[in-house]
Formats: structure tokens, C-alpha cells, sequence
């Protein structure tokens, strides 16, 4: 089940395998895909709303199942609102 809510980005964190049975993400963040992607956020934020993040909660903060870099851009990109879908 999920469900949508309004949280601060500071309690989402990358996924390295902190909940039991969701392995860490494997991917690596090259540089210049992070800058593509903080260019294009910052060039049509409005499509941040078509691509959520993916969450699952886990200690009072969430854990990102789907969208690290995401994630990262945003977090870079200072005042950037990402819209989450939780798993519950």
C-alpha cells in the first residue's frame, strides 16, 4: 500500500541497504549525470511531480526504494520540493 504525504528531505535517506531484506542500491552517481539532472530540475522543476520518489520508513526517517539521485539533485538544489509515494 502506499500513500502520499508532505515530509522534509532531511528525513529521506539514500538507500545502502539499511532495511532488512531491501538490498542497497547499486548504483554509482557519476558527477556529470548528477549536473545533467540538477540542470533539468532546475529548467522544468514541474516535472519532479511526474516522477516521485519511492520510500519506505524505517527508523522515524524514509529510505529511498526508487529515485536516489533524485534524491541527490534535490538535496543539492536548495528550496526543490520532490513529491514521495511511501510503502507501508
Amino acid at each position: 500500500m502506499t500513500c502520499q504525504k508532505t515530509i522534509g528531505i532531511s528525513k529521506i535517506e539514500p538507500n545502502k541497504g539499511q532495511v532488512e531484506g531491501l538490498p542497497a542500491n547499486p548504483r554509482k552517481i557519476s558527477r556529470g549525470r548528477l549536473e545533467d539532472l540538477k540542470r533539468s530540475i532546475e529548467d522544468a522543476p514541474e516535472m519532479l511531480g511526474l516522477r516521485e520518489l519511492l520510500v519506505y520508513p524505517h527508523d522515524g526517517k524514509y529510505v529511498v526504494i526508487g529515485g536516489n539521485m533524485r534524491l541527490r539533485a534535490c538535496q543539492d538544489l536548495v528550496g526543490i520540493c520532490c513529491q514521495i509515494s511511501i510503502f507501508e
